[in-house]
């Protein structure tokens, strides 16, 4: 057997194993004062709505247009989602959060390839931030991305860039929490210290056909080289 046939064959049994669907983006903006979704069509998978916990003391409007999000292009102005975050160390079972969760379809896993958002903190908001996920309830948890906020009262817009998140069984629902923490005072309860506003979302949905193996970005990269491999092994086979 060639090295062409051999690339062929080794192609379509990835391909048949599990592939990779279009990229879709899911955008919150909680102008409809809920935290559901306000665009995107979700593909093979579903959303939830935005919650917080954590709080310290009770947050009873969570979704409000009080200082409403600005200073960046995706700004929409209109409500955001708050929390009154506690002080300290990120703590999993202590630090306030804002949580969604996704549920991929029968025969699907996903991964989360971007997730960005506007957040504004107060002089005694979270100064860090650290998207987590989640099988157990919080049990053990694997950080996705983080970062740092500015607690000068000003919206910023935070474009995350980091190794896509692949969830590793199939049909089987993620819970993702924004973790906000290490208040720069002392912030008081029931007060609303850090607002998140325009968070986008990016899901693919990876198909997996029974008994095979969990797909891993590596992957996809060695499927897209077999792909290139075969093309110079027709090119080279045609000039002979």
């Amino acid at each position: 057997m060639n090295k062409f046939k051999l690339s062929m064959l080794c192609i379509g049994f990835l391909a048949a194993t599990y592939s990779a669907f279009a990229q879709v983006t899911v955008l919150w903006n909680f102008s409809d004062g809920t935290g559901a979704y306000a665009s995107g069509t979700p593909d093979n998978f579903q959303v939830s709505v935005f919650t917080i916990g954590n709080s310290l003391g009770t947050v009873n409007s969570p979704i409000s247009s009080t200082s409403a999000s600005s200073g960046y292009a995706s700004a929409s102005g209109t409500n955001n989602l708050g929390n009154a975050q506690a002080g300290g160390a990120f703590s999993a079972t202590t630090s306030g959060y804002f949580q969604f969760t996704i549920t991929p379809n029968a025969s699907y896993r996903f991964a989360v390839s971007d997730f960005d958002f506007g957040v504004r903190s107060t002089s005694t908001g979270a100064q860090f931030y650290d998207l987590r996920a989640s099988t157990d309830n919080f049990a053990t948890s694997t950080s996705v991305t983080t970062g740092s906020i500015a607690t000068n009262s000003s919206w910023s817009y935070k474009d995350n860039t980091f190794t896509s998140f692949v969830s590793t069984a199939i049909g089987q629902t993620v819970t993702f929490r924004l973790y906000a923490f290490g208040n720069s005072g002392s912030p008081s309860n029931n007060t609303v210290t850090t607002r998140l506003d325009d968070i986008s979302l990016t899901v693919s949905t990876i198909f997996t056909a029974p008994n095979s193996a969990v797909p891993e970005p590596a992957s996809f990269g060695l499927l897209a080289g077999l792909m290139v491999f075969a093309g110079v092994a027709s090119r080279r086979g045609r000039r002979v």
